[in-house]
């Protein structure tokens, strides 16, 4: 059985998303969105963006993977608000 993975690359320059179906054989690639890694304030409507481009019409993946740099890390206040720029 096969399962259906989401990849999130949060980079210093780049945000990449990719939707991967992995099986005991293969792994293919299904769909890959990018785009410049913004300001913190807009981070969360550019990664919803790129998601529902990899997602449409696809089932819910099985499991998401999230990499990033560690310069890509953002303090957030209690309500999940950046408390950076």
């Amino acid at each position: 059985m096969g399962c259906l993975a989401v990849g999130i690359d949060l980079g210093t320059t780049n945000t990449k998303v990719a939707l991967v179906s992995v099986d005991a054989t293969d792994v293919r690639v299904r769909a890959v969105a990018a785009a410049a890694t913004p300001e913190p304030s807009a981070l969360r409507d550019v990664l919803t963006a790129l998601l529902r481009r990899v997602l449409d019409g696809e089932p819910p993946p099985d499991v998401v993977g999230i990499a990033s740099m560690a310069e890509t890390g953002l303090p957030l206040d209690r309500d999940g608000g950046p408390l950076g720029r």
